[in-house]
């Protein structure tokens, strides 16, 4: 279902394809309301984030929070 939803939201607008970062495809996010966003041991709120890579989004897509974890796949 996430996937079907991130192609949702590429067509859409919400996700906007950016560069590569190490090899990986990086996109820009664009909240459709204020979004708890967490970058290690700091969280704030806002409404888009840069170069997010797929996983950290399909975890968005699963919590409705945004966490930079380049990790996730």
């Amino acid at each position: 279902m996430k996937t079907i939803v991130f192609i949702w939201y590429l067509i859409n607008g919400t996700i906007v394809p950016q560069k590569q970062v190490d090899g990986r495809n990086c996109y820009r996010v664009n909240f459709p309301e204020t979004t708890e966003i967490t970058e290690g041991d700091k969280t704030f709120y806002g409404t888009t984030v840069d170069y997010a890579y797929k996983g950290e989004i399909y975890n968005y897509i699963e919590t409705k929070k945004f966490v930079y974890n380049e990790d996730l796949k």
